[in-house]
């Protein structure tokens, strides 16, 4: 069997859940979204050992160490949260673990490119095992909030490094594939994980979201046009973010919006799968239209649950109006809102056949698919 050699900072779901007692600064869950569920479809058909440095530093834990970890096929190398002595340790930590797991030539290495550590790391495993590096790239560096020009640069030069690339879009690839190399364009892949709800009705009806707490994003304008919707449900809200001490106190004083904060992967699908309504209220932008795909979208569909969500021109795509979609503004979001509660039974015939078209797109059989036809390039 192939062995795949999976460098990330996602961890396995049970030791997120964990982490999270440790973190005063939530680790981004989209990252480890993707990731994980990456992984869980490739376990189906290919020996994978994940090289897993986990996203914890100075910043957002009061932890001085963690020790080596193995749980299931996650290798979790020990370092201390010192900055400068943190890198130097993961590194020298993880080759550790990577020259125990006896690679050899034949084997692949996938790493997330836009973690600089890990495609040094991923450099070394080329020159020391001669193996071959596929490089996944799920965001443009330049798209990123809060990055330094130098970041960009450093993400840019690890393209030369790779035999061949996945990429999350068309546009991605264009820009980080530059020598036409193997590629794949995987947008999104579903969980598989079995969720267990402890929720027993605790919110009745529901609408959820989950996500980055920023006025940008769209959050501001849901809770505004939730407020003007005259009807019996509550609105959920999961996240971190500059908003989260407002949305806090707004929930303290309204009867009918609750904030949850934070929550693990886990955790925000047991919301999302018992929602009366998901919502990605997250406004078109025609960069980020290009180089992004929203995978609360695609995870929101999964469930079968009626899913409202701005535009978003590839999604729309797959879903077609399987999906309830509006514009961004609060009128837009308003009258969404409203039309799928009059019109709930018809809108949930569409969130079984959303589920369907998802499962074609995004499901084990299309990905594997994709994966075997890759691999396959690189041997030629």
């Amino acid at each position: 069997m192939i062995k795949i050699l999976y460098l990330t900072n996602a961890m396995h779901f049970n030791d997120f859940e964990k982490l999270m007692k440790y973190v005063v600064q939530m680790p981004n869950p989209s990252n480890q979204n993707f990731h994980y569920r990456f992984i869980t479809s490739l376990n189906e058909h290919y020996k994978v050992k994940v090289i897993s440095q986990r996203p914890l530093n100075h910043k957002n834990t009061n932890l001085n160490a963690v020790l080596d970890e193995i749980h299931h096929n996650f290798y979790y190398p020990g370092f201390r949260t010192k900055p400068l002595i943190r890198n130097l340790e993961l590194y020298k930590n993880s080759k550790d673990i990577i020259r125990s797991l006896k690679i050899t030539a034949g084997d692949y290495v996938f790493v997330d490119l836009l973690n600089l550590n890990l495609s040094h790391l991923a450099r070394h495993v080329k020159n020391r095992y001669k193996t071959k590096v596929i490089g996944i790239l799920s965001d443009n560096p330049h798209n990123l909030t809060g990055v330094k020009p130098d970041y960009i640069k450093d993400v840019e030069k690890s393209f030369k490094l790779c035999d061949g690339f996945i990429c999350l879009t068309e546009e991605l690839n264009a820009y980080a594939n530059k020598n036409l190399k193997p590629f794949s364009i995987i947008n999104g892949v579903l969980s598989y994980t079995k969720i267990k709800s402890d929720l027993d009705g605790k919110f009745g009806k529901y609408v959820y979201f989950a996500g980055a707490l920023y006025e940008k994003y769209g959050v501001k304008n849901l809770i505004e046009s939730f407020t003007k919707l005259k009807c019996d449900l509550r609105l959920v809200i999961a996240g971190h973010g500059p908003l989260s001490d407002e949305i806090a106190l707004l929930a303290e004083s309204h009867p009918r919006i609750d904030f949850v904060g934070a929550v693990s992967p886990y955790q925000s699908l047991m919301y999302a799968n018992e929602a009366y309504i998901n919502v990605n209220p997250r406004p078109f932008n025609e960069v980020l239209d290009k180089y992004s795909v929203p995978s609360k979208v695609i995870e929101f569909a999964n469930t079968g649950r009626p899913v409202i969500s701005c535009h978003h021109t590839l999604l729309k795509d797959v879903y077609k109006n399987n999906v309830c979609w509006c514009d961004d503004s609060v009128e837009g979001l308003e009258n969404a809102l409203r039309r799928v509660c009059e019109h709930y039974d018809d809108f949930l015939v569409k969130a079984l056949k959303a589920k369907e078209l998802g499962e074609e797109a995004y499901g084990k059989k299309e990905f594997s698919r994709k994966i075997e036809l890759l691999l396959k390039q690189l041997n030629q």
